[in-house]
């Protein structure tokens, strides 16, 4: 019965490091419906030099503001600790999206980068349905909300933003 056991869990570890080198392969979802897949933002990284890697699911759809909101009240993301370089503002950002995707909420993860800066900072972002593009910042320990962030903005003690990338 133990090799069953191991067996089972090396099928689950091959099927995450597929997942994690081929950035898109499909994994069956849990309740036999249709495929959740995984991509790898192959530009970005963590401080660890890790690549993000996202989930996707295909029934997911994009909430209306009051959705994101009562999922935002629900999630346990911004009860982490930032801890450079263990657990920083991307694995904040993969965490909450990861935690969207699985809820049935369409949510994307974004890259901010600051004038005159090397180093960038990462959010979530979500098309919500009455209210456009919402950006999710969960990093500081508590949620903040922003709907409008994109060049030019003053992005609190980090900089002004030079440019954001979003990746869905």
């Amino acid at each position: 019965m133990d090799w069953i056991k191991r067996a089972i869990a090396g099928t689950i570890v091959l099927a995450f490091f597929i997942a994690t080198v081929c950035g898109g392969s499909a994994l069956a979802s849990a309740d036999g419906g249709q495929a959740i897949t995984h991509r790898v933002i192959e530009d970005r990284q963590d401080a660890l030099g890790i690549h993000p890697v996202l989930i996707e699911n295909p029934i997911a759809h994009n909430p209306s503001y009051n959705e994101l909101m009562d999922f935002l009240r629900t999630d346990d993301t911004v009860k982490h600790k930032y801890d450079k370089p263990n657990f920083t503002c991307a694995d904040f950002a993969v965490e909450l999206q990861n935690h969207a995707e699985e809820h049935g909420l369409n949510c994307g993860y974004a890259s901010l980068k600051f004038c005159g800066k090397e180093s960038g900072h990462a959010v979530d972002v979500f098309d919500t349905t009455d209210q456009g593009l919402v950006y999710v910042d969960t990093t500081s320990g508590k949620t903040i909300v922003t709907n409008d962030l994109g060049p030019g903005y003053c992005y609190y003690n980090l900089g002004i933003i030079s440019a954001v990338t979003n990746y869905w």
